[in-house]
């Protein structure tokens, strides 16, 4: 990235702090980049995680709490 950057600078007139800019900014996208990518896996613990959650939240109680009898108090 430098190289092409001293190229541009020498050969096409691109200013230094255009190119450095641009590097910078290729620089911090890739950095991101490698930060989401390397947090995939726990995505997919977490989705298999809360499916089981939501299964056992959606079972049918075999419980009817309407007819329980009340202790007196």
């Amino acid at each position: 990235m430098f190289w092409i950057g001293s190229e541009l600078i020498q050969n096409y007139g691109a200013s230094p702090e255009q190119i450095y800019l641009c590097i910078w900014v290729l620089f911090t996208a890739v950095m991101g980049a490698g930060v989401s990518l390397s947090n995939i896996p726990s995505v997919g613990k977490a989705k298999a995680s809360a499916n089981q959650i939501f299964s056992i939240i959606d079972e049918k109680s075999t419980l009817d709490v309407r007819n329980a009898i009340t202790a007196p108090i």
